[in-house]
């Protein structure tokens, strides 16, 4: 649900649509991730990551896991596969692993009817 949050969205076929169609962005979502990331985009996740990406107001924190590691939680990915894995929570994303959607993240000179208005909302390291 990370992935669904702080999206400013405009729709396929209005420029100016105003956000919050949330079918729509869901929709929008999984055909982005499974044409680039399915293998990495986490869709499934314990609870302790789920307060390491979301639980401070500050972003992504690090976590003990549920089962007792720094840093290592039980994920699903949308292509089906599971893991237990170190995931580095000072971003959204990591190596083989992201909470967000990396097609989403503004970068300068882009244009693009769906991104994540707060600027460290992003795939880069902080």
């Amino acid at each position: 649900m990370h992935a669904f949050f702080d999206v400013l969205y405009y729709g396929d076929n209005t420029p100016w649509e105003a956000p919050g169609d949330w079918q729509e962005i869901g929709q929008r979502l999984i055909r982005d991730v499974m044409n680039k990331h399915a293998g990495s985009y986490v869709m499934y996740l314990e609870d302790s990551l789920d307060w390491a990406l979301g639980g401070s107001t500050s972003g992504p924190m690090p976590q003990i896991g549920n089962h007792g590691k720094f840093c290592r939680f039980c994920v699903g990915f949308l292509d089906g596969h599971a893991e237990y894995k170190f995931m580095d929570m000072r971003g959204w994303c990591g190596v083989g692993w992201a909470a967000i959607n990396p097609e989403w993240v503004r970068r300068p000179g882009q244009t693009k009817p769906i991104y994540y208005t707060p600027p460290d909302k992003n795939c880069d390291p902080p």
